[in-house]
């Protein structure tokens, strides 16, 4: 016996039933959706214990992006990203370097 299966009617009926699913879930009750996303808009502002932290870095990248793209640079908010990793690699060099010293004055002496 010899059977053939024919994949691309499976990728096809594997794509329809994802956008079902997708459908599904943006057809749910507005009401619902109201609560669920002011529940997620209260927990995402809470940044707990370091939440100065999150908040401050958040502020640096818009204004990193906002500069970016005022000078008319493209893509600026990827940018202003790697600027703001830049700067918290630079901000944390000597902790790094210090514990990198560390580090290998344990293991190695």
């Amino acid at each position: 016996m010899h059977s053939s299966v024919d994949f691309n009617t499976i990728i096809s009926r594997a794509e329809g039933f994802f956008y079902t699913l997708a459908d599904a879930a943006v057809a749910v009750d507005s009401a619902a959706s109201t609560t669920i996303s002011d529940t997620a808009d209260a927990a995402q502002k809470n940044g707990g214990w370091f939440g100065f932290i999150s908040d401050g870095m958040e502020f640096v990248l818009k204004v990193l992006k906002d500069g970016l793209s005022a000078v008319h640079v493209p893509y600026a908010y990827g940018f202003a990203i790697i600027l703001l990793t830049i700067a918290v690699k630079v901000a944390t060099l000597p902790l790094t370097k210090k514990q990198v010293i560390f580090f290998f004055s344990i293991n190695f002496s």
